[in-house]
């Protein structure tokens, strides 16, 4: 008996079904590496169209955590996009390196011998530290198969990045925009430094609430001495600092009578208070901008006086109507303060500590200092009540301790004076989500100055120096120059190294005349660092450009590296440093939470790689909707695995029909059957339609597109249909479909490249063993062009209702394979009745085609019959039976032909037979 089998072309590939990624993704990085993949894949669009996204530098402080992991890995897919779209993307990873966590390390290691060390001691090992972290994350960003010059990248530490920094302060400082002044700032005790808006976090906290008696000392007509003034506080400690009481100058105030005294409460503000000032009568009634002028006393130190201000800030939505003034410690109250002439006093030193000036309330720690204060009120009959209040408070981004307003002379960047510069520059970029504008905008506009001032030791110091005999502040070009010139050739290490005749040399103070200088002791803001990289490194690289196509991090650096950079951009050169702006939300797990130990849902990208492979974190990253919070788990982890496991089938069984193909042999589009045409017509519509997405930045829908089309369109329906042809059919017929499918294959991971960048690549070296005319890397190929891919390609004409017809067929099937009429589909007879002229004109030209489509051995076009298994709607009616004839022994239709021959085959097999045998 004939070994048909044998004569049947059935899938075969090398291509594994079994992914092993953690074993085959290091071998493509391998080879990655070996090959230059990523500078030859540059060099091939050196002369093309820019795209640069500029890496907005993670810290240099631990291993990567999956926020930066899916960061980097949505960089890199924007990236590969436009790389296969034919642009040039040089892509130049950074690290930002300056700052208290780096710094804290390396005090964490000295432990109690710190004090020992030299502040040029702690800088060379956080120097160390920072490097280490450095190497450490790169190979774990490459391990995620991110594509850059690694072996170049930027670091805020380096001696010309520093340099080129100096520059942009020195811009900005001769514009007027760097100022040096007393201002009450954000001021960690525990840290022992200013900070910034951006390094400010905010979390609900537990603060007294006190409502405080100012007895009036001089009433000035308006009301009389010994009567009280009412206030509302939730940081007792202050009212040690107090200089004023500020009213609204166009609300009134009520002087009532309450129990045995009279005291000044806003109008508006009475009903609120009735549970304090449960019975009382009014006496008078005052405008606010009547009541300037008047005398109190402090009710921690009668002997210093408080002045009634007029402020338009004084808020009637709380307290009573009337705002304690420290001008030392708010920023409103400074504004006030430096209006109306108030003392701007801080009496904490650098660990929030009350000084000596406190008297009875030196040495007590400044929250501490908030309950002395209290019992101090209490005791002298000036509390009128007391209880607890739950709000939201400002807290320190690294140690999590609650900060102070605290005047201290800092260095700041007055906003005020390039604002709406600012705003313009933010409404020429692109904002991706478009919510972005009005975000940063609102912050733009209501940010106070940039306090740019550190008291730390790692950082890059601020290049001013002082005459010791006049105190001038001196910054100027020839300093500027100096320190320019020793941070490019030894690093801002010599600044700490040498004293300031070293590095002036033979100098005059330009104001006196004098010879000798002291150093500014403050360094820069870090995001003052990272703020200046596009001046740092855009302007300063050659294979760059500025300003940049792209900047993209999460949606907190809004108040972070977007808007510093913004400002230092706008301050010097007066417009944006990106065209456009695209941010994602935070990782967090199924219920919404934020990573963290404490709750144990901390899940370490490593791991994921470890376990699964890093193409299954960028399917992760590729299906998630980042315009929110992105939910991470095992069970997302594991239906993206699942995705990934359908992606692979699929291109493992293109890859098995492809075993015997050879593209010079390609059929041409006019020879294509209709099948074969309609489904490439599919394709291309779905190239077009994800291109837009890809452009979008929409990779979640990309995605799921794709997923789609594999799994529904080519495995449940394509490559599903065209078995038998492929399996048992003519050589044309074959050729044909599989001139398809290698086209397609070729596109879709060209496609698929910049999310599934280790598995396109090993499916295109299995493609390169058909083709070896292709590129060597799938990174080298061009994205598809769908207008030449569709020349010649005449699109079949109603095709759809087929599909609708197959779908309702299946169902059919279904029932009758139920009631054992028939075991497989090619078992079936089918009979569609169409009820319309214009349907049947259609079965009529897809006649041929039909069995085929529907999977079984014979199809009629007639009225519907008596049928058991039936389906009807108010197009067609479906009929099935068991097919007529008899199984074929090749292909397993079946057949009247069959009974006839010898060999127990039908015709059409016959004649194959006879092909091959030829």
């Amino acid at each position: 008996m004939v070994e048909y089998k044998k004569t049947l072309k059935l899938p075969k590939t090398n291509f594994p079904m079994q992914a092993r990624l953690t074993q085959r993704e290091p071998e493509l990085l391998k080879k990655w590496q070996k090959e230059n993949v990523f500078e030859k894949a540059i060099k091939l669009r050196a002369d093309n169209e820019f795209f640069l996204l500029h890496d907005g530098p993670p810290y240099a402080n631990g291993d990567i955590h999956l926020g930066t992991a899916f960061n980097k890995i949505l960089k890199d897919m924007i990236n590969k996009y436009y790389m296969i779209k034919g642009k040039y993307t040089p892509y130049v990873p950074g690290w930002d390196c300056h700052g208290l966590p780096i710094e804290f390390q390396a005090l964490k290691t000295l432990g109690k011998n710190k004090k020992e060390f030299t502040v040029t001691d702690i800088r060379k090992m956080c120097q160390e530290h920072a490097l280490k972290f450095i190497d450490r994350q790169r190979k774990q960003f490459i391990r995620l198969g991110v594509f850059g010059y690694w072996d170049k990248p930027y670091i805020t530490m380096d001696p010309k990045y520093e340099a080129m920094q100096i520059r942009i302060f020195w811009e900005m400082y001769k514009k007027g925009y760097i100022y040096k002044g007393l201002k009450p700032v954000f001021w960690c005790p525990s840290c022992e430094t200013a900070l910034a808006e951006a390094e400010v976090e905010y979390y609900d906290t537990i603060s007294p609430s006190i409502f405080v008696k100012f007895p009036v000392f001089d009433g000035r007509g308006v009301l009389e001495r010994g009567d009280m003034i009412l206030i509302w506080t939730t940081t007792p400690w202050t009212l040690i600092s107090n200089k004023g009481l500020a009213v609204k100058p166009d609300s009134l105030y009520d002087l009532i009578q309450f129990q045995n005294e009279r005291i000044l409460v806003a109008k508006e503000r009475l009903k609120a208070l009735e549970g304090i000032l449960s019975t009382y009568k009014v006496i008078k009634t005052v405008r606010g901008e009547d009541l300037e002028g008047i005398i109190a006393s402090n009710p921690l130190f009668p002997e210093k006086k408080s002045i009634v201000v007029t402020a338009v800030f004084v808020s009637m939505e709380d307290g009573s109507g009337i705002v304690h003034v420290a001008p030392g410690h708010g920023p409103e109250d400074y504004i006030v303060g430096v209006q109306k002439n108030l003392e701007v006093e801080s009496l904490l030193n650098d660990q929030g500590v009350f000084t000596k000036e406190a008297q009875r309330f030196e040495g007590l720690f400044v929250h501490d200092a908030s309950k002395a204060v209290i019992e101090d009120l209490e005791r002298n009959g000036l509390l009128l009540f007391k209880s607890e209040v739950e709000h939201s408070y400002p807290h320190c981004w690294r140690c999590k301790g609650k900060l102070i307003y605290r005047a201290t002379e800092q260095w700041f960047a007055s906003v005020d004076a390039f604002r709406e510069e600012a705003l313009r520059a933010t409404r020429e970029v692109r904002w991706i989500p478009e919510s972005g504008l009005e975000r940063m905008s609102a912050m733009i506009s209501n940010r106070a100055d940039w306090c740019i001032s550190r008291q730390r030791s790692w950082g890059l110091p601020i290049p001013a120096f002082y005459c010791e005999e006049c105190n001038v502040t001196i910054v100027n070009d020839e300093t500027i120059n100096k320190v320019c010139d020793m941070f490019s050739k030894e690093g801002s290490d010599s600044w700490f190294k040498k004293d300031a005749s070293q590095i002036l040399g033979d100098y005059k103070c330009p104001s006196c005349g004098g010879k000798y200088f002291r150093k500014e002791t403050d360094i820069m803001d870090v995001w003052f660092d990272s703020g200046s990289s596009h001046a740092c490194v855009l302007k300063q690289r050659e294979e760059l450009r500025w300003p940049a196509d792209m900047y993209l991090e999460g949606t907190d650096q809004h108040r972070g590296w977007f808007q510093s950079s913004l400002l230092t951009s706008t301050a010097v050169f007066g417009k944006a440093p990106y065209r456009s702006v695209l941010t994602h939300g935070f990782i967090v797990d199924e219920e919404g939470y934020k990573m963290s130990k404490s709750r144990g849902n901390v899940i370490a990208p490593l791991e994921v790689i470890e376990k699964s492979g890093a193409d299954i974190l960028r399917i992760w990253v590729a299906s998630s909707d980042y315009t929110g919070d992105v939910a991470i788990s095992g069970r997302i982890l594991e239906q993206q695995s699942d995705t990934y496991r359908k992606l692979r089938n699929t291109i493992r069984y293109m890859l098995s029909l492809l075993n015997d193909f050879n593209p010079k042999d390609s059929m041409p589009p006019d020879r294509w059957l209709i099948l074969d045409r309609y489904i490439y017509s599919e394709f291309n519509d779905l190239i077009q339609e994800i291109d837009q997405y890809f452009y979008n930045y929409q990779f979640y829908k990309m995605l799921y597109k794709v997923k789609s089309f594999m799994t529904i369109d080519l495995s449940a329906f394509y490559l599903d249909v065209l078995k038998d042809r492929l399996y048992a059919g003519f050589d044309s017929e074959r050729k044909s479909a599989q001139t398809v499918i290698y086209r397609m294959l070729k596109d879709l991971l060209i496609i698929l490249c910049p999310i599934i960048s280790f598995t396109s690549e090993e499916a295109w070296e299995y493609l390169r063993e058909i083709d070896n005319t292709l590129p060597e890397s799938v990174f080298f190929a061009s994205y598809p062009d769908v207008l030449k891919n569709l020349e010649g390609v005449e699109r079949p004409v109603d095709f759809d209702v087929l599909l609708e017809i197959r779908d309702e067929t299946k169902k059919v099937l279904e029932e009758a394979r139920k009631d054992k009429l028939i075991g497989s589909s090619l078992e079936a007879h089918v009979n569609i009745f169409p009820k319309n002229e214009k349907l049947k004109d259609t079965l009529l030209k897809y006649k041929d085609i039909l069995p085929e489509i529907l999977i079984v051995s014979q199809v009629t076009i007639d009225k519907m019959s008596n049928s058991k298994f039936s389906f009807e709607n108010d197009d067609f009616g479906i009929e099935v039976f068991h097919a007529k004839g008899e199984k074929c022994e090749r292909c397993w239709q079946y057949q009247e032909s069959v009974a006839t021959s010898e060999l127990k085959i039908c015709d059409r097999c016959r004649r194959v037979l006879d092909e091959l045998s030829n």
